[in-house]
């Protein structure tokens, strides 16, 4: 081959070898211009905008922005397995004034305290009555009622008919050594019998009215603590 071809081709080579070069140089400074490009407004643009990756929220942050949610949701308890000693906020002057109201409600209600002495006064009969059987009883409920009508309304005083053949009834029998149709008394002192009495004297006055009035009167003022 001739010396002048050889440097001909030579030539040729070494052209297009620079060309080439140039191209990619040029295609290379095109990307890294485009990449800089995009990648400077979200780091320093002009309105100080920050990049977009920012405002994204990493799994964690927003699983737990979901709970908390889903606790406000269902009043305030949260969900996880966070003891509510360690994570309950503390409480306000509401929530004092919540717990105070609270406090007292399940406070234990005190009973009304019952009258320290009460007077029982029982008339005792079976099934079968006799005309004086009733009478007894009227008279001793007109000198009950007549003669303690403040008595029987506070509470005081009570009046009770008491049929000793009935179910139930047979103890008064032995508690009071009933016999027969008896007018009974009984003192009771913070809801303990401590005395009774069998007014037996009806039987004499059951025919002088105002006398057995008066004699069943006086016995159960006595017990009362009335002076007549």
């Amino acid at each position: 081959m001739k010396p002048k071809t050889i440097v001909t081709l030579a030539l040729v080579i070494f052209v297009c070898a620079t060309a080439a070069y140039l191209v990619s140089d040029e295609v290379r400074s095109r990307s890294v211009a485009r990449e800089a490009a995009q990648s400077e407004p979200a780091q320093t643009g002009p309105d100080g905008a920050a990049d977009l990756t920012t405002n994204k929220l990493p799994a964690t942050t927003q699983k737990s922005d979901s709970t908390s949610r889903v606790s406000e949701e269902k009043g305030g308890r949260p969900t996880d397995s966070t003891p509510l000693k360690q994570s309950a906020a503390p409480a306000g002057p509401q929530s004092v004034a919540l717990n105070s109201e609270r406090s007292k409600s399940s406070e234990p209600q005190q009973p009304a305290p019952a009258s320290t002495q009460k007077v029982l006064a029982y008339y005792f009969h079976g099934t079968q009555r006799c005309p004086t059987c009733m009478k007894l009883e009227a008279y001793s409920a007109e000198a009950i009622q007549s003669g303690f009508g403040e008595a029987l309304r506070n509470g005081w005083l009570e009046w009770r008919v008491v049929n000793t053949d009935e179910p139930g009834n047979e103890h008064f029998v032995s508690d009071y050594k009933l016999y027969t149709k008896s007018l009974v008394i009984v003192k009771m002192q913070n809801g303990k019998q401590v005395e009774w009495k069998n007014l037996e004297k009806i039987w004499e006055l059951v025919g002088e009215k105002d006398d057995f009035i008066k004699y069943v009167q006086e016995e159960v003022s006595a017990y009362l603590g009335e002076k007549r």
